[in-house]
């Protein structure tokens, strides 16, 4: 059994902000999700892996946070904070830089900050932020007893964790201002939909498939530090490119929390069945920075059952308005006395028709 992973390092700080965004999204994103991880600028990786980067695609790894601080003791010091295990799906050099694409998997329990640190030093002759350090190849992790990764399906190991992670997040300065969230799934009833794959290797995207005239859940959990506890409420923007519809509005009202949100396609357009669209969760705040999140979704036809049953409806209710209609128009030549009768029946029928029809047509919009 392979016990070696690569070990991603990121780090993010008040003067190169633009890291911070691609970690809040590795933590956030649901399992089995592709996240891009961004660009490793040639100096900061080992040689190796940029002269050849497909030799590490479908290689575990973990990703692994670096807290720059100084102390007045001390001076500079660095943290590492364990984030996610994630796989690497892709890797491509653009230029100088390496790409990688990474399937997200369950998250890094430590119950040690400090003993990490001294696993990794005694795994990782250098380690950041020192040039072609901040990917580590092939370390061996089954003696780093400090680090368990968590099954995604265990949901409350799975959230104790995630919440270790952020409080972690939450002292360091360039996460001053965060919320954090997780995307949990997406729930058909009370089971969480699976990711499909795209099976291109040029498109490592994985999606969640819908089907058309069904309710789901977009299942959101939250944890607000205390110093950004003082700002809430905090709203989600949830939004789609387009046929998929959000039901609720989506707002963090408590420290912690979960958010379950009803969304539903409803389309009879054959182009949403052959493409993804993108469900987009952001905070919505100008003070506030948090996680960027997109969920690539396809539709499946309505079920043939759903359908038919429509269909047989709409079926028999046109047959009752016709046969109303038509005893209106015949009932006072059989039976003169009924003529008031015919004509109530018929302005009904002449009346509930057209309601009839709009109904029909709203429901296979």
């Amino acid at each position: 059994m392979d016990t070696t992973k690569h070990v991603l390092f990121k780090m993010p700080t008040l003067k190169r902000p633009q890291y911070k965004h691609k970690l809040l999204e590795i933590l956030a994103s649901p399992p089995n999700m592709i996240v891009e991880m961004g660009t490793y600028r040639r100096k900061w990786i080992p040689s190796e892996l940029y002269d050849k980067p497909a030799s590490s695609n479908d290689k575990l790894a973990w990703v692994i946070c670096v807290d720059e601080h100084e102390t007045e003791e001390r001076g500079l010091e660095y943290k590492f904070i364990p984030v996610r295990e994630v796989r690497v799906v892709k890797a491509k050099t653009e230029g100088e830089n390496l790409l990688l694409w990474l399937e997200t998997k369950g998250y890094l329990f430590c119950d040690d900050y400090e003993r990490f640190k001294e696993e990794l030093t005694q795994k990782i002759s250098f380690l950041p932020p020192s040039e072609g350090r901040f990917i580590a190849l092939d370390v061996d992790v089954s003696q780093m007893a400090s680090i368990r990764v968590v099954d995604p399906n265990q949901h409350d190991a799975t959230n104790e964790c995630w919440r270790k992670i952020t409080d972690a997040f939450a002292n360091m300065a360039v996460y001053s201002n965060a919320i954090f969230y997780r995307v949990v799934g997406v729930l058909e009833n009370r089971s969480y939909l699976e990711t499909c794959d795209v099976l291109s290797p040029d498109d490592p995207t994985r999606f969640y498939q819908v089907r058309t005239s069904e309710t789901y859940n977009l299942e959101v959990y939250y944890s607000l530090p205390e110093k950004q506890f003082d700002l809430c409420p905090q709203d989600l923007m949830v939004s789609a490119d387009g046929w998929l519809k959000i039901y609720d509005e989506c707002t963090m009202k408590d420290r912690v929390g979960r958010l379950k949100i009803p969304i539903r396609a409803e389309t009879s357009d054959p182009y949403p069945y052959e493409h993804s669209i993108g469900l987009a969760i952001a905070v919505q705040s100008d003070q506030l920075i948090g996680p960027s999140v997109k969920l690539p979704i396809r539709f499946l036809p309505e079920r043939l059952c759903r359908r038919l049953r429509r269909s047989l409806t709409q079926v028999v209710l046109m047959s009752i308005l016709a046969v109303l209609f038509f005893l209106g128009l015949t009932l006072p030549d059989m039976f003169p006395g009924t003529r008031a009768y015919g004509v109530l029946a018929s302005t009904s029928a002449v009346v509930l028709i057209p309601v009839l029809i709009g109904w029909a047509l709203a429901k296979n919009r």
